[in-house]
């Protein structure tokens, strides 16, 4: 599936994800969009399926909007850290990834919102993102169950992404 935007930003593996079976009939895949600096307003994401042997080339009627807003004057930087354990699954296992944010600027407190995550593989995140949780004066965590839907030699890429909140830019 391609995707793309009529604003500024980038897309995680280059705007392209390898579907994934979730039930008969169905197939999803994931990656993240992140906002170029300044383009707050209404971006409008598309997506486009090129096909294959058995199924014609499709897209949806409407690209998705989505509003991007800008961080309030001060909000405090964030640094974000992914840690997903065991690094080694087999097929019909699954890991747990742990995202940390932490605020790094000058009198700190501990982030909130939400991280969303993606992987260049195919693979769903039960659930498919999570609510912060404060773990310290100056940090959160939230954690993701990861389950592989195909093997594969080359290690499946994970990546995670903090919203952000009016205190903290994500």
């Amino acid at each position: 599936v391609d995707f793309q935007s009529d604003k500024p930003g980038a897309f995680s593996g280059n705007g392209k994800c390898s579907l994934a079976g979730v039930a008969q009939g169905t197939a999803s895949c994931q990656l993240l969009y992140t906002p170029a600096a300044g383009s707050a307003g209404t971006h409008h994401i598309g997506a486009e399926y090129q096909g294959d042997g058995g199924h014609q080339k499709s897209s949806p009627p409407q690209p998705f909007a989505l509003t991007v807003v800008a961080p309030a004057p001060g909000a405090h930087a964030t640094a974000l850290t992914l840690e997903c354990k065991p690094t080694a699954v087999i097929l019909g296992g699954a890991t747990v990834c742990t995202a940390k944010v932490r605020d790094t600027a000058a009198g700190p407190s501990a982030p909130a919102g939400g991280v969303v995550f993606a992987s260049d593989s195919p693979g769903h995140f039960a659930p498919g993102g999570c609510t912060l949780f404060k773990t310290g004066e100056d940090e959160a965590r939230c954690q993701v169950l990861y389950e592989p839907t195909k093997a594969q030699v080359v290690p499946h890429r994970i990546s995670a992404a903090y919203s952000g909140e009016p205190a903290h830019q994500g």
